[in-house]
């Protein structure tokens, strides 16, 4: 079964700088999944009302070897191969190959590794989350590098909220130069990339040893329909 953590089932501790954030027992769901998954095959029209197909329009610089995540923006298809390619390739919603964006080195709009991509919903812009250089790469609709902001502890997965701030799981050992936050996976980061708290410590995920955060393909924010 998949277990969907609810952020608003929480309540806050404020005896640390940076207040901890404990989720509230009854807001963890439990969603049975009716299929087995370990079927080869699974009939698709069991699960969706209905369903179709968008061939992506292929090109030299818009191949693609295995999608690791798949985002939509308006009318524009996202996808993200960041584990094997390290390529992020944007579509209209009909197929048509626009344009890829970002490309490794150091400088502006660039990354030595897509560590993550969310979107941020509000001004419309795609987020990639370069660990290794501890940075968010900011880019518009059109896929252009609008800014960047740097983080101060190493990170592998991103959401951005309602409100423009940050929901990040860090990486689980290599912080250690904030001894506060280095036993807890989610941290909440205001836009101004300041940290206002801190969740799911090392002593609540005991209570759940056989629920993970987050899958290898990250994770996203979601909202009840």
């Amino acid at each position: 079964k998949n277990v969907k953590f609810e952020i608003k089932g929480l309540k806050i501790a404020t005896n640390s700088k940076i207040p901890e954030i404990i989720p509230v027992k009854n807001s963890i769901k439990s969603i049975d999944v009716p299929f087995d998954l370990s079927e080869s095959i699974i009939n698709i029209h069991e699960i969706f009302d209905s369903a179709y197909y968008i061939p992506l329009e292929t090109k030299s610089n818009s191949l693609i070897g295995e999608i690791d995540k798949l985002m939509f923006l308006d009318d524009m298809i996202i996808v993200i191969q960041n584990i094997k390619r390290q390529s992020i390739l944007l579509f209209t919603d009909k197929g048509k190959f626009i344009k890829s964006i970002g490309e490794k080195g150091k400088g502006k709009g660039e990354y030595l590794t897509i560590t993550d991509v969310t979107i941020d919903k509000k001004n419309k812009n795609i987020v990639i989350l370069d660990d290794r250089n501890k940075k968010l790469i900011f880019f518009n609709s059109k896929g252009d590098c609008i800014y960047e902001k740097k983080l101060m502890f190493f990170s592998k997965s991103i959401s951005i909220l309602n409100d423009g701030s940050f929901l990040i799981e860090q990486v689980k050992g290599l912080n250690k130069h904030i001894q506060e936050i280095t036993n807890y996976n989610l941290l909440f980061i205001q836009s101004d990339m300041k940290m206002t708290g801190k969740s799911l410590s090392l002593d609540y995920r005991l209570e759940f040893p056989k629920n993970e955060i987050v899958s290898n393909s990250n994770f996203n924010l979601v909202e009840d329909a």
